[in-house]
């Protein structure tokens, strides 16, 4: 989410995690105060959690582009995704992210996309691809934007963050990416999907 009135305010699709741990919240500060000291981009230096094991239940990893390959993580939950993924998203049009999602349906994993208006609108092709590949996708059909880059693999593997799903946010971008990986299956993020999917 911006820290806008659309972003914060109720008008946009948006998310905000809230993680106590000190451990991730020093990654996130040394990636601020590299830019509030000037600089960005590839001018960082590389801060990453890997697998980070919160509770006993919980692994987080943290990344930042364009330092950190942010691709590669994501394309690996796509990768050993086994039943679904439910994908929500401002911007789909990485091509490899895309394909992935594709090869996930040909091997059977339930693949379902809800797409900001303006998003599909701009990037036409890249959505009736998914659609010929017989992926269930939707359009938000309302005034504010679905503004999320959220990602839920099989109910236990959450990808949320800055980071659309686009070649930009990967290659140029100072964007972050957070992975979760949940022991049990989580419903609550599950049914946030599911009730964005029955709005639009």
């Amino acid at each position: 989410a911006n820290m806008s009135s659309t972003g914060v305010g109720g008008y946009n699709s948006n998310t905000g995690i809230l993680i106590n741990s000190g451990v991730v919240a020093r990654v996130y500060v040394n990636e601020f105060e590299q830019m509030y000291s000037g600089h960005f981009h590839k001018d960082k230096t590389k801060f990453e959690l890997v697998n980070f094991i919160a509770d006993e239940n919980t692994l987080i990893s943290v990344y930042f582009s364009p330092v950190s390959n942010i691709l590669e993580p994501v394309l690996n939950v796509i990768k050993n995704s086994e039943k679904e993924i439910l994908l929500s998203a401002f911007y789909l049009t990485h091509r490899e992210i895309i394909s992935e999602l594709i090869n996930a349906k040909k091997r059977n994993v339930d693949v379902i996309v809800t797409i900001d208006a303006l998003g599909g609108y701009k990037f036409k092709e890249r959505i009736e691809l998914l659609k010929q590949n017989n992926i269930k996708v939707k359009a938000e059909n309302w005034g504010g934007k679905n503004h999320q880059k959220n990602l839920l693999s099989d109910r236990c593997t959450f990808i949320s963050g800055s980071a659309n799903f686009s070649k930009n946010a990967v290659i140029k971008n100072d964007e972050n990416i957070l992975i979760i990986k949940i022991s049990r299956k989580e419903k609550r993020i599950w049914n946030i999907f599911q009730e964005i999917w029955k709005l639009w």
